[in-house]
């Protein structure tokens, strides 16, 4: 009896994952080589740069299509942020922080350059129209520098430094919406996105189980915090022991799958599982507003919907969970912060300070100081209030500008989420829920600022607005 013969085939790996896999190895062994070598910091940054632009240039010659290009530029940067621990650089500048670098800076640097020298793929920046107002309103700020650096003394290198930290998230913006071509890619940005909170999420699960806080990637000593510090500010990010950046960077994968979620209209046991551990990471931060960005984000997501679904009261079910985990684990740790006096005391602290910096600097206040002014201003790092440092440091115009750039990019997330397009319509509510989330906690915290979330935002931006523009056979030309 004759048996047919079966042809078989080895399993293979599509491009574009294949693409997203050697970024990701890329990205390994940079952290590899910070953790585990003696190289001052000056030498691991020209190792990090040369690595990184020889890397992107063997990927522009050897990629097999512009998809898997832009997706390995996409896995490249985003990973980088998920991960990258501070790089202290030996500079010294008026105020309280010293300046650190991330290999997010350093990638971001290479793949510009590279552009700039014309590397296969790249082309003209085609820019969207919320860049008008941003660019605007930087020129605003490079103004009321140089008149702070005439009539009040601000510091020039303090001064530029803020300035080009801004100007770096509207090109990584820039970028994000050059790349985004398809759904395809605008697949891989979504995952990459959930990939980032599901690292972090792990991780701080891992540290209130074990009870030991901190990063997992070191950083030099005199930049990380002690066990005690640890304790009182809870779980930290893979590479990033600040409190705030702690919290704020779970609210885009958060809100991310309460969106996907809300468009499926299905539960899925995984897409729980990986709320839950999201969420974890959120409360273990012990960061209030980044949890309160959470809630606004959502409550406006399902209110864009018309309905209240029942899948918000599973977000707010696990939510609950995640709090009787930690505090089961750790009863005097972050959920301490929660505490009524806890609140009322870092309330009554803010509207003391706001109450000081606005009569202290009024009229000035209408035309500002310039960027990185506030040490030398108000003698605070932070106005823990975005709109009033945006008036300190830019002026009227300034924060005027900065809010009309919010109200573009609302505009263009409202857009997407009406798409029929399940993906155009899950990051079209994604940005919607996170930019009113992030106006939020501007009101109490310089929410824009802080590296990990302003990044992660702006690159939520610019996918947005891309996918909303080739869903619609858009013209990207402003």
């Amino acid at each position: 009896m004759a048996v047919d013969s079966v042809e078989y085939r080895q399993p293979t790996l599509s491009p574009n994952f294949t693409a997203f896999l050697v970024s990701v190895l890329h990205i390994s062994i940079l952290v590899v080589v910070f953790e585990f070598t003696q190289l001052s910091q000056i030498n691991y940054v020209v190792f990090a740069v040369i690595s990184t632009m020889l890397f992107i240039v063997a990927l522009s010659l050897y990629s097999p299509s512009k998809s898997a290009f832009s997706i390995s530029i996409l896995s490249l940067l985003i990973v980088s942020i998920a991960v990258s621990p501070r790089i202290p650089i030996d500079f010294i500048q008026p105020g309280q922080r010293r300046f650190d670098i991330r290999l997010e800076d350093l990638v971001l640097m290479c793949v510009l350059l590279l552009w700039a020298l014309n590397i296969k793929y790249s082309s003209e920046f085609e820019l969207p129209n919320y860049v008008i107002a941003f660019t605007t309103y930087l020129c605003v700020g490079v103004l009321t520098t140089l008149l702070g650096i005439y009539l009040y003394d601000v510091n020039l290198l303090r001064g530029l430094f803020y300035w080009l930290k801004e100007f770096q998230y509207i090109l990584l913006s820039l970028l994000v919406f050059n790349l985004v071509n398809s759904k395809e890619e605008l697949k891989y940005v979504i995952g990459l996105f959930l990939l980032a909170g599901i690292v972090n999420g792990l991780w701080a699960v891992y540290q209130l189980v074990t009870g030991n806080f901190g990063p997992l990637l070191s950083t030099p000593p005199g930049v990380a915090f002690s066990d005690g510090d640890a304790v009182h500010y809870g779980t930290t990010l893979v590479g990033e022991f600040s409190a705030f950046s702690s919290g704020g960077l779970y609210v885009f994968p958060i809100i991310l799958t309460i969106a996907i979620l809300q468009v499926n209209q299905k539960y899925n046991v995984i897409s729980l599982i990986v709320l839950l551990i999201l969420i974890i990471g959120l409360v273990g931060s012990s960061s209030r507003v980044s949890i309160i960005a959470v809630v606004t984000g959502s409550t406006v997501i399902y209110l864009n919907e018309n309905k209240i679904s029942k899948q918000y009261f599973s977000f707010l079910a696990l939510s609950f969970t995640a709090a009787i985990f930690i505090s089961r684990i750790v009863p005097s740790g972050p959920l301490s912060r929660f505490e009524m006096s806890s609140i009322i005391r870092g309330v009554s602290t803010r509207f003391s300070q706001w109450e000081g910096i606005l009569i202290n600097t009024f009229p000035e206040l209408m035309l500002g100081f310039g960027k990185g002014s506030l040490p030398q201003i108000i003698s605070h790092e932070e106005a823990h209030n975005y709109y009033i440092r945006l008036a300190i440091e830019t002026g009227l115009v300034g924060l005027l500008l900065f809010l009309l750039t919010m109200l573009i990019i609302v505009r263009f997330s409202v857009s997407s989420a009406e798409r029929n397009q399940n993906f155009v319509k899950v990051i079209g509510l994604t940005c919607f829920g996170t930019t009113i989330g992030m106006l939020t906690m501007a009101i109490f915290q310089d929410a824009f600022i802080p590296v990990k979330v302003a990044q992660y935002y702006w690159i939520l931006v610019g996918a947005t607005v891309a996918s909303y523009m080739f869903s619609t056979n858009t013209p990207r030309k402003a």
